[in-house]
């Protein structure tokens, strides 16, 4: 595989209106392209099965989950545009339990929520910010192999999507 190239991306995020952020799960990369599909470089390397990733603009942080390692790795935005080539020491990293999967904020904006296969949702606290929540915070247990999720804008709720029953789940 060239290097910055797609390989099994399973999510991204604009960081600006013509370039995102794709994670790479075989590669363990997360890659910088445009809307058009030049690669720019690589934002971040060495993350074991990179999935979810999660854009923080308070904190000017990309949010990585670990699959394999169980954690969320986050790092300076700033340093990694243009081909950073970040690597996890590079990172703060917030361990989580049950085999991340897919991240959005949480019902505060200096919280993060995490889907796991494992069937919970957790919440934490996202690292380098002002936050007095309870970290973790289980919010949903019992599920199946949850996969996407994502705050409402209303922050009141979240969506998950539990690929065992093929059904997406509003959540308060």
């Amino acid at each position: 595989m060239q290097e910055g190239s797609l390989d099994t991306p399973r999510d991204l995020v604009f960081i600006s209106p013509t370039n995102i952020l794709v994670s790479n799960y075989d590669s363990g990369q997360v890659v910088e392209v445009t809307v058009e599909g030049e690669v720019v470089g690589v934002f971040a390397r060495g993350i074991t099965r990179p999935v979810g990733l999660l854009l923080h603009p308070a904190s000017n942080q990309l949010g990585v989950v670990g699959f394999w390692d169980n954690v969320v790795h986050f790092f300076d935005l700033e340093k990694g545009l243009g081909d950073g080539q970040l690597t996890p020491e590079d990172a703060t990293t917030v361990e989580v339990l049950y085999g991340p999967q897919y991240i959005s904020l949480g019902r505060h904006d200096n919280e993060f929520i995490v889907s796991t296969e494992g069937g919970k949702v957790a919440q934490y606290c996202v690292p380098n910010t002002e936050c007095t929540s309870l970290s973790p915070e289980i919010l949903i247990q019992g599920g199946g192999y949850l996969e996407g999720i994502a705050r409402l804008p209303s922050k009141e709720a979240f969506l998950v999507v539990d690929w065992d029953t093929d059904v997406v789940y509003k959540c308060s």
